[in-house]
């Protein structure tokens, strides 16, 4: 008769260890305190003709994509922001000029967007992106 080992699952692992060997992205708070910037201060939630004023006024902007609770996704330059906003930030906007927006949300994601302090001499825009149910109708 031979003896059974027992299982070692992969998953025994203890959360420090687990988080060690994956972690988190930082949040935008973090990256600019690392960055030097003091007080880390974001200004405003910003609506489409918002961000059209900043690209009209400074031709350029940083984005930053983050993730619902706030990690950053992305990073993007000057020349990857204006893309990125209009391929993907600009149909999928949610706070649309003033009033949250439920319109080209088939894919059911959308963005809203922040303005932060930028240690750079250009704005730096938030993009969190948040998953958007569509609304069911009420049975009685």
């Amino acid at each position: 008769m031979t003896k059974k080992r027992p299982l070692q699952p992969s998953f025994n692992r203890s959360v420090s260890e687990a988080q060690a060997a994956h972690p988190q992205p930082p949040s935008i708070e973090a990256a600019l305190g690392a960055l030097g910037v003091s007080p880390v201060v974001r200004r405003k939630v910003l609506a489409l003709a918002d961000v059209s004023d900043l690209l009209r006024q400074r031709g350029a902007i940083h984005i930053w994509a983050t993730d619902y609770f706030g990690h950053i996704t992305q990073q993007l330059d000057q020349s990857a922001s204006l893309d990125f906003w209009n391929r993907e930030l600009k149909p999928r906007l949610y706070f649309y000029d003033g009033e949250y927006s439920e319109t080209s949300l088939a894919d059911h994601r959308a963005y809203v967007v922040h303005e932060w302090q930028s240690p750079f001499d250009i704005p730096l825009i938030e993009a969190k992106r948040v998953e958007v149910q569509q609304p069911r109708p009420l049975v009685s």
